[in-house]
């Protein structure tokens, strides 16, 4: 079925108007794996050699399966990747904080604003990217952006200047809003729907990574040899990544609404009650995430007496419960209805977090109880984002932009409101509001199983 663009190879066609909005029938979420049953059944009777003249989309559909088929593994690893060096060029500034004050001779506060900026960036710049996505196709703004990225990183190694490698992170900035749409973008285009949610749990852990190995190991290479090599092994990393891009990422479909301009893709999402209530469970969740995130190092220092070198090592503890809740929620999400999972993952969540930073029990039962917060936290992330892949085909870039905006609206939130909380109550204060966002989000988890149940 043709709705005005591509073929959706993951997501059956008579789940898709031609306006665009999505009809996701209660069997569907329930069993994702019955829907690839029927899609290769309805493929295999009705691509005979006529029908495929009539439509050329079903053949540059059927071929772009085979190719992501004959090597998922490597297609995922290279999503994989693409999340953990980006999200990694990112973060890295915040152990180095220290070094570039010293080196350009500033303060800790104003270094710091190299990822506030970058940061601000994402978050404005994500929605646009994702239209440019949608626009011009996945393929070619991803190895683009990369490739920018790459740029950027280099001249931050060069920097004579606190105010050129300001602009170098800028420049960075501008290449992100397009990578995080793209990869996701991706990821939702060449992966079958049956096995979407194991996909999207391995691109997605990518972010733990970072924070596990990432950024740690770019911190050691600024120990070892100054900061300046760290962007410039960065640099090369993302070139090298491009690369691998463009020798092995299929030739992709751009968007049927490409040519309807942003403000229709605008008008066809935000005029969906699910992808609405998927970016209101997408902020509260981020909302959790980022009072925990941010704040639960200063929570043991303060209440355990620890220095940050000693509150170091403790921390990939942490982020090991984020890893392993993605990897096994997009597990889950392949055998289980999507929006219950959302609903019990951050119901649990919300459970774990009252009591986080509410006491000091001992610092190894802080460090449990963080752990498992991680744990349940991102067991929703593949869930929600291979829910979000199937919102739309015709402005999947754009839905994913949208979805990296409150990735980052959420984290500002959060980091705002729990800094606040904790200056107004203390840190109990601050696990209440970690409890609230992961509520609120179990609560729109809700909604949207209701109304998925309701077809």
């Amino acid at each position: 079925m043709r709705t005005g663009g591509s073929v959706d190879a993951g997501t059956p066609a008579h789940l898709t108007r031609v306006d665009a909005r999505p009809v996701v029938p209660r069997y569907y979420v329930a069993s994702p794996w019955c829907c690839e049953q029927r899609r290769g059944a309805r493929i295999g009777a009705t691509a005979t050699a006529s029908q495929s003249e009539r439509n050329p989309s079903l053949v540059a559909a059927v071929a772009r399966d085979e190719k992501v088929a004959a090597r998922p593994g490597l297609i995922c690893g290279l999503l994989t990747a693409t999340t953990l060096i980006g999200f990694t060029t990112n973060a890295m500034v915040a152990p180095l904080l220290l070094d570039l004050a010293a080196a350009f001779d500033v303060s800790v506060a104003i270094a710091g604003q190299l990822a506030a900026a970058t940061s601000l960036l994402w978050a404005l710049g994500s929605p646009v990217g994702g239209q440019l996505v949608d626009r011009y196709g996945r393929r070619p703004l991803l190895i683009g952006s990369l490739v920018l990225m790459a740029l950027a990183t280099a001249l931050g190694a060069l920097a004579p200047s606190f105010g050129a490698l300001f602009a170098a992170r800028l420049l960075g900035g501008v290449a992100g809003t397009l990578v995080g749409p793209a990869v996701l973008t991706t990821a939702g285009e060449v992966f079958p729907a049956r096995r979407r949610g194991t996909y999207f749990g391995w691109v997605m852990s990518g972010f733990s990574l970072a924070l596990v190995v990432g950024t740690p190991a770019m911190a050691l290479v600024a120990g070892l040899f100054g900061w300046r090599w760290s962007f410039a092994t960065m640099a090369l990393l993302l070139a090298l990544l491009a690369l691998a891009h463009a020798l092995a990422l299929p030739h992709l479909p751009r968007s049927g609404a490409a040519g309807d301009g942003a403000l229709e893709s605008y008008r066809i999402l935000l005029g969906n009650p699910r992808a609405v209530r998927l970016l209101a469970f997408n902020t509260c969740e981020r909302v959790s995430y980022a009072a925990v995130t941010i704040y639960f190092a200063s929570f043991l220092m303060v209440s355990y007496g620890m220095t940050t070198a000693a509150v170091a090592p403790v921390l990939p503890f942490v982020a090991l419960g984020g890893l392993v809740g993605t990897w096994l929620g997009g597990r889950l999400a392949d055998r289980l209805q999507p929006p219950a999972l959302l609903i019990a993952c951050q119901t649990a969540a919300a459970l774990v977090a009252l009591p986080l930073m509410a006491a000091a029990p001992g610092l190894a039962a802080s460090v449990a109880l963080g752990a498992l917060f991680g744990l349940f936290n991102a067991g929703s992330r593949a869930p929600m984002m291979a829910l979000a892949a199937q919102v739309t085909t015709q402005a999947r870039g754009t839905m994913m932009g949208l979805v990296a905006m409150t990735n980052h609206a959420g984290l500002v939130v959060g980091t705002t409101v729990g800094g606040l909380a904790i200056a107004l109550a203390g840190y109990p204060a601050l696990s209440a509001l970690c409890g609230l966002g992961a509520l609120l989000a179990a609560l729109w988890a809700l909604a949207i199983r209701q109304r998925a149940a309701r077809g």
